[in-house]
C-alpha cells in the first residue's frame, strides 16, 4: 500500500477540522502572544516570549505534518467499503486462537488509529496481517508481545 495514506471519510474530515483549527485559531492566537511578548524589553530573558515561540514551532510543525498527510491521502468512501475482505473502514471481529478471546477492531488509517477505542491502523501488526483476508481465514501477527494467531470471524 505504498506511500499513500489511506483514511476513512471520517478520519479525513477530522484531520481537515484539526488543520483548520490550527491555522485559523491557534496559530493566530500564538502569533498575537509572540508579538505581545516581543514588546517586552529583554527578549533573551523573556519566558513568555520563549514559551510562545516554542508553542508556535509545535503548531507550525503539526500544520506541516497535517498538510503533507492530507496531500497524500486516499479517502476510502463508505460506499466503497465491502465485506468481502478486510480493508480500511471495515469493522473486523477476530478470535485470538491462543486465548480464545474475541476482539473487534475498526481498520483505519495510521493518522486516525486509536487502539484504546478499538481503532487500529492497517499498518499495525494486527492490521497488516488481516488486510485483504476474508472471514474464516487464519493469520499470524508479529506483535510486540510475540507471534499471535487469529481467525477472522466477521467483516462488516
Amino acid at each position: 500500500m505504498d506511500d499513500k495514506e489511506y483514511l476513512t471519510e471520517e478520519g479525513y474530515k477530522n484531520l481537515k477540522e484539526e488543520l483548520n483549527q490550527l491555522v485559523n485559531v491557534e496559530h493566530k492566537e500564538v502569533m498575537k502572544r509572540v508579538k505581545k511578548a516581543r514588546k517586552n524589553e529583554d527578549i533573551e530573558e523573556n519566558y513568555e516570549y520563549e514559551e510562545a515561540k516554542d508553542e508556535q514551532a509545535i503548531i507550525e510543525s503539526r500544520i506541516k505534518e497535517l498538510k503533507e498527510l492530507l496531500d497524500k491521502a486516499v479517502i476510502i468512501k463508505d460506499e466503497d467499503i465491502t465485506c468481502e475482505q478486510v480493508g480500511v473502514g471495515n469493522i473486523v471481529k477476530l478470535k485470538d486462537l491462543n486465548s480464545r478471546e474475541e476482539l473487534s477492531y475498526k481498520i483505519v488509517g495510521s493518522a486516525e488509529a486509536d487502539p484504546l477505542n478499538n481503532k487500529i491502523s492497517y499498518k499495525s501488526p494486527i492490521g497488516s496481517s488481516i488486510i485483504e483476508h476474508r472471514a474464516g481465514d487464519k493469520v499470524e501477527a508479529d506483535t510486540p508481545s510475540g507471534i499471535k494467531e487469529y481467525e477472522i470471524l466477521l467483516i462488516k
